[in-house]
């Protein structure tokens, strides 16, 4: 398996403990740039799964990424193999 980094988008909000927000504050908001690493475990052409944790027969830290959100894949080496 391929040990990645994925580099995706995820959504954002503001907190405000339930209060109304001003519409220029609203304007404001991006979305969060953010770093995953592991083993790429599925590569579709919908999502990716990559696994922090792997074991003999299964895997932990999971996460799936819809591929509208992934803007990088970069190889990492895994000394380890």
């Amino acid at each position: 398996m391929r040990l990645v980094i994925v580099t995706w988008l995820d959504a954002c909000s503001r907190r405000t403990d339930g209060r109304w927000s001003d519409t220029e504050d609203v304007k404001e908001l991006a979305p969060l740039i953010c770093k995953s690493v592991g083993w790429l475990i599925s590569d579709e052409p919908t999502h990716i799964t990559i696994a922090g944790h792997l074991g003999e027969t299964n895997a932990g830290g999971d996460i799936c990424i819809p591929r509208v959100c992934v803007t990088s894949i970069t190889d990492l080496k895994d000394d380890g193999e």
